[in-house]
């Protein structure tokens, strides 16, 4: 298939394309027009927000399929005096609104990333892909628009597509976020910082397991004679921070304590991501596994 894979320059982009490179034709958009892998596929400059260019795009490429990555993440639940509230609704709406037009009109089918933000506060507890839709963040609103932007396209065209709904994603290049500080603190013996009593509970993916499910609904999408499909990807593990903390500690072999910084509840959640494992017969490898990878990985850069 011919693809074009938009925020090609990110960080789940940089997992992804390995994966479908050497078995798609890969067109990739960035507004930079750069990307660590650009030598595995071709490259292009473009911002989203402007319809004229997505247009020219696609006026000199015949795509199968778009997969839609880009987007901006703020994740503050502040509605007052935000100021980014319309740079999100441009990129994140109004981009995705250009694309699908694009696509539409040029016979393409759509893979879109989203985000476990679309939920909101949870009602029960795993959240399936039917549970109602209440954004607690400006951020989650502008996902919520986008996948009905998408969905509406869908049912009122001939197009085929499909919204992966991810949780917060660690692991590869990404060199910060708690998973990231809770390791590099294990290896070197260091206290483990958490908030809230550590009972905040929280829903994790790696970023390889993210990119890995997107491979699948490629080929999943062009075999699928459904129109529109919602999957949750996760790992069905829902875990307390400081459970989860002194996991990584006895994984390590650490002599780290736990420091905490705060007292209360959190609300937990946790995504229930059988759907996938059911209609495309996928399934993340262990978070257990991941994590020793991500231990051994980042072991060896310490001694370095």
């Amino acid at each position: 298939m011919r693809i074009l894979l938009t925020g090609a320059s990110g960080y789940l982009a940089s997992a992804l394309i390995p994966k479908v490179a050497g078995e798609h034709d890969v067109v990739g958009l960035a507004l930079g027009g750069k990307t660590s892998a650009e030598e595995k596929i071709g490259m292009e400059e473009c911002d989203l927000t402007d319809y004229g260019q997505i247009k020219d795009v696609f006026g000199r490429n015949d795509f199968d399929c778009v997969v839609h990555l880009a987007g901006l993440v703020r994740i503050s639940p502040d509605l007052v005096g935000d100021s980014s509230a319309k740079e999100l609704f441009e990129a994140n709406v109004i981009g995705t609104l250009n694309l699908l037009s694009c696509a539409t009109e040029n016979g393409a089918n759509f893979i879109f990333a989203s985000s476990m933000t679309v939920y909101g506060l949870p009602e029960y507890l795993p959240v399936d892909e039917g549970h109602p839709l209440k954004p607690a963040s400006i951020y989650g609103l502008s996902k919520k628009q986008a996948e009905e932007c998408v969905e509406f396209f869908s049912k009122n065209t001939k197009m085929k597509s499909l919204v992966f709904r991810f949780p917060g994603l660690f692991g590869g290049k990404r060199r910060d976020g708690a998973v990231y500080n809770f390791i590099r603190n294990a290896l070197q013996n260091k206290p483990i910082e958490i908030r809230m009593g550590g009972r905040e509970v929280w829903d994790i993916l790696h970023v390889e397991d993210a990119a890995d499910s997107l491979a699948r609904g490629m080929d999943y999408l062009a075999k699928a004679n459904r129109q529109f499909e919602i999957f949750n990807v996760g790992y069905q593990d829902i875990t307390e921070v400081r459970g989860f903390a002194e996991k990584i500690i006895s994984m390590a072999g650490s002599s780290s304590e736990i420091k905490v910084t705060g007292t209360g509840e959190s609300i937990p959640f946790g995504l229930d991501a059988r759907k996938i494992g059911g209609e495309m017969d996928f399934r993340p490898r262990p978070l257990s596994k991941r994590l020793d990878e991500m231990i051994a990985a980042m072991r060896g850069d310490l001694a370095d």
